[in-house]
């Protein structure tokens, strides 16, 4: 690596350049890889406890972790490469590299995964097709926007000139709420429903509900935060948000697996004991699980 040209470090519009196209990678990062910890123990928790999950959802965690760990190398190599080894270099800087341009597929494979699983998850609850679909395309969009996001990045080459792919960065992020918020008011539609005026059940009911409205709500401020960052200012500060993203939503998925567990543990004190694996709800109708 050649030696930084001093004078062209100094000038304060070069300095101004590095620190706002370095700096939110830099801090995109930590933020990424500390979410990333907190998801291995998330899943290390989910592994260690016994469940009677299918293999396809195993599969699915497997799969997330795999891709959020590739996702938190892209994103420390990218980091390494921006603030070492072209450190001092500001042109270079400005030319994004192909793990940069990694980033939102490696995001949007992760986040619509994860709101396709939903998806399945509410039209198997609430039996209304049309509701997962609707769901399941909001989160395909996504995957497609994230994905010609990369494709835009490696078009226009510098970073300051991401701003060009503005229109479909903007769908990817409005999508991301919406869908969040759509998944969420639907599970809470579908659980008030499910009340029975036993005082367990409907204690463990409505323990899942603040479940399901706070990671909803974490995933769909998070997107919205990230979105208004964007608008508001035209340079990488919305990287900040943007990079530890995918690890946030595998945090969120992995935290509504784990949560079955304890309530699994805690003794029905009024009626014996009960599988909340899938709530059983009894009701003058019948049984329904």
């Amino acid at each position: 690596m050649s030696t930084p040209d001093p004078e062209q470090y100094s000038d304060h519009r070069h300095h101004g350049t590095v620190r706002g196209l370095v700096g939110p990678i830099v801090v995109g990062t930590i933020l990424n890889v500390w979410l990333f910890g907190v998801m291995l123990v998330q899943i290390q928790t989910y592994v260690r406890n016994p469940s009677r999950d299918p293999r396809w959802i195993k599969m699915i965690v497997a799969f997330l972790f795999l891709c959020s760990t590739v996702s938190t190398v892209f994103d420390c190599v990218a980091t390494y490469t921006y603030s070492v080894e072209k450190f001092g270099h500001w042109r270079e800087i400005q030319t994004a590299t192909w793990v940069l341009n990694a980033d939102p597929t490696m995001t949007v494979l992760i986040t619509s995964t994860v709101q396709g699983f939903f998806a399945w998850r509410i039209r198997r609850l609430t039996g209304k097709i049309w509701l997962g679909i609707l769901i399941g395309a909001g989160a395909f969009a996504q995957f497609l926007c994230g994905l010609g996001t990369s494709i835009g990045y490696g078009m226009v080459q510098q970073i300051v000139d991401f701003q060009r792919v503005k229109a479909i960065i903007i769908t990817w992020l409005v999508l991301a709420p919406v869908t969040d918020t759509m998944i969420s008011v639907a599970l809470v539609w579908y659980l008030k429903r499910q009340r029975t005026g036993f005082a367990f059940t409907d204690d463990i009911v409505s323990k899942i509900t603040r479940l399901t409205i706070q990671t909803g709500a974490i995933t769909a401020l998070w997107s919205a935060l990230d979105l208004a960052i964007f608008l508001a200012y035209p340079n990488n500060l919305y990287l900040i948000l943007n990079m530890p993203l995918s690890p946030l939503y595998v945090n969120c998925f992995m935290s509504s697996l784990n949560a079955r567990h304890e309530w699994n543990e805690r003794p029905d004190t009024q009626n014996g004991k009960g599988d909340l694996r899938g709530i059983t709800v009894t009701r003058t109708v019948g049984v329904h699980r």
